[in-house]
């Protein structure tokens, strides 16, 4: 039975109305998530742009005589940091594998970095927490093989991802740099067993044996400040300054540590900021 022609035209009506309505919903659809994924890029420029200004990359050194590289960052900022750095060989152009072609290559998490094809050096799947206002190391050890390798020239890409208020992490630093061939000063080595100095807050409570000058300093930013109190009991008495003197053999450093004043303002970070100071200095040297 044919239908008559003006429910025809209704129905197709109806039916066109209809069509609309799902095309201009799903259009205003797109235009949500599109707003949310730009919402979400900015919120992550701004928080890569946020770290840009309060960490620094001081450099990248390779201890070609202890087989090691170090990282050493700064943290300018009033709050601390959580971080996941990562160092990676930059390869030769001549070299460069053609993306596909089967060159066993390690990259760094999804975000980090660029899309240039780079060999993983080291780096930290662990989360490290930089403090504020402070400088520091992180020492990753090579092979013998893998360090005798490495030349006095070798091109190398540091990225840091830092933890963001969502417990995720974003690129916070991708930066190209110069490996720097760096011979480590004898009071910057560790020292002996039985050389090393027992940190304490009380004659029973021992927090940590240190064996070397960074050792000392990482510990103590963890140490009560009756720990500090403890060494510098009295006026004569600094167990830092003679240990520093007899075993690791930094007269200079030894010395300013005595003349700090023996008082109630001698507080732990002034303690702490005059190590890391010195310890600048002798890795320059």
């Amino acid at each position: 039975m044919e239908l008559p022609a003006v429910l025809n035209i209704a129905t197709l009506a109806s039916a066109e109305t209809g069509v609309r309505n799902v095309l201009t919903s799903r259009y205003y659809d797109v235009l949500l998530l599109l707003g949310t994924l730009s919402a979400a890029a900015v919120f992550l420029l701004r928080e890569a742009e946020k770290s840009k200004k309060t960490l620094e990359i001081v450099g990248v050194y390779h201890k070609k005589d202890e087989g090691r590289v170090e990282l050493v960052v700064k943290n300018n900022a009033e709050s601390s940091y959580d971080v996941k750095p990562a160092i990676r060989l930059v390869r030769p152009t001549d070299d460069q594998p053609v993306e596909g072609e089967g060159a066993e290559i390690e990259m760094l998490p999804a975000g980090a970095g660029s899309a240039k094809n780079y060999e993983l050096l080291c780096g930290d799947d662990s989360v490290k927490t930089i403090e504020p206002n402070s400088v520091e190391t992180f020492s990753y050890d090579l092979s013998p093989e893998f360090s005798d390798k490495l030349g006095g020239q070798d091109k190398v890409n540091v990225g840091i991802m830092h933890a963001n208020d969502d417990g995720g992490f974003v690129n916070a630093l991708d930066e190209d740099m110069v490996l720097t061939v760096r011979k480590t000063h004898d009071y910057l080595k560790p020292v002996n067993d039985d050389k090393k100095f027992i940190l304490k807050s009380d004659h029973d409570v021992v927090h940590a044996e240190v064996g070397s000058l960074e050792h000392l300093v990482k510990e103590l930013k963890k140490a009560p400040k009756k720990a500090v109190d403890f060494h510098m009991r009295t006026k004569n008495t600094n167990d830092f300054a003679e240990w520093i003197d007899n075993a690791i053999g930094d007269e200079i450093l030894a010395e300013s540590l005595r003349d700090l004043p023996f008082n109630d303002q001698v507080t732990k970070k002034g303690v702490v900021d005059l190590i890391e100071c010195r310890i600048g200095e002798l890795r320059n040297n």
